[in-house]
Order: C-alpha cells, then sequence, then structure tokens
C-alpha cells in the first residue's frame, strides 16, 4: 500500500488547509461539518479493513470444519454467504474510495478558488451536503447486507451448533460496520436465533 492511500482523509493537507481557511473566516459550523464527513470516511473505512479480515477469518473456519452431510449442507450455505459477504464489502470499499477522492477533489478547488478570489469561495462548502448523502447512502447498502446476512447465518445457525461461531463471526462484522450491538447467537440457542436480529433497524 502506497503512504498516499493509507493516510487519512483528517490527515490530507489539502483539508487541513480548508479546515483553517473556514476558521479563520468564522465559519465554525461549517468547519465541523467538513471534519465531521473525513471523520465518518476514516471510520468507514477502517471498518472495511476489519471487515475484510473478519470474513478471511470466517473463510478459514469454514475450511476447518469437520466433513460429514450435514456440515457439509451448512458448509456450502456459509461459504455463499462469505463470498456475498466478500462481493458487497468490495462494493462498499470501491464506494468509500469514491467518496474520499471526491472530498479531497471539492476541497482542493474550493482552496485553490478561495485563494484567488477571497471568502465568498468557502460558500461552496455546501457541497460537502451532497457528499454526506452518499456517506448515508453507502451506510444503508451496509444496513441491507446486515439484513442478508443474518437470513443466511439463520439457515445455518439452526443446523448444528458448531455454525454459530461463524455466522457470528460474520454477522457482528457487518454490525460493528454500521455501530449496531453485537449479537451473541450462542445464547438465543433455544429460540429461532434471528428473528430479534432482523428487527434491529
Amino acid at each position: 500500500m502506497d503512504i498516499e492511500a493509507g493516510k487519512t482523509l483528517t490527515n490530507e493537507e489539502v483539508i487541513r488547509e480548508l479546515l483553517e481557511l473556514l476558521k479563520k473566516n468564522a465559519m465554525k459550523e461549517q468547519a465541523n461539518n467538513v471534519f465531521e464527513i473525513c471523520s465518518y470516511v476514516d471510520g468507514l473505512e477502517k471498518k472495511i479493513d476489519s471487515m475484510k479480515e473478519e470474513l478471511t477469518n470466517m473463510q478459514n473456519q469454514i475450511k476447518e470444519m469437520q466433513e460429514d452431510t450435514l456440515v457439509n449442507n451448512a458448509k456450502k450455505a456459509l461459504s455463499e454467504a462469505q463470498e456475498r459477504l466478500n462481493v458487497r464489502c468490495e462494493q462498499i470499499k470501491s464506494q468509500v474510495s469514491e467518496v474520499k477522492a471526491q472530498v479531497k477533489s471539492t476541497a482542493k478547488s474550493i482552496v485553490e478558488e478561495a485563494k484567488e478570489k477571497g471568502r465568498a469561495a468557502l460558500y461552496r462548502v455546501s457541497e460537502f451536503l451532497g457528499i454526506k448523502k452518499r456517506l448515508l447512502d453507502i451506510r444503508e447498502n451496509v444496513r441491507g447486507a446486515i439484513k442478508t446476512t443474518d437470513k443466511d447465518i439463520a439457515k445455518t445457525a439452526l443446523l448444528a451448533k458448531g455454525f454459530r461461531e461463524t455466522g457470528q463471526t460474520a454477522a457482528n462484522a457487518f454490525r460493528t460496520f454500521a455501530d449496531k450491538p453485537e449479537v451473541d447467537y450462542s445464547q438465543k440457542e433455544q429460540k429461532h436465533p434471528i428473528t430479534k436480529a432482523v428487527l434491529v433497524r
């Protein structure tokens, strides 16, 4: 990974410059908004990384399952769920990258214009509202993924106790991503393990 790609938005020079200009011009609320958006993108990037790790762990857990007919059926279902999650994760990752690039280019053009034309250019920070909307859409995408994951895991968790752990790994990866409480399926062994989880909005 090159240094540039690994840089958090809040540490980008152009973002710092924009925040500085906004504060100097008594536009504290706008500065806070821009900072909040950048922090959110940074947070999402971090969560995507840990989610990718969880999915790799899940893949390894699936590989280690003992062989028997019941297990093989569940293994197949879990593998498919894991692949779907992986695809969803990659989609979210590229959306976040696009938003990150958009934040940087918007900040850059505002800073450059402000140097030429002065304070008036800073009112263009309202463009960040559109970016915020894109971030909320990404969050919805993650919520959709949580519902699908819960359904997939419900099917396999009912088959055998050993899968709860693997299923839980995947479900909780998405939950942390959308700032939701984690679920402990082992506590819900006697009941249908999922209904509550699906109802969590």
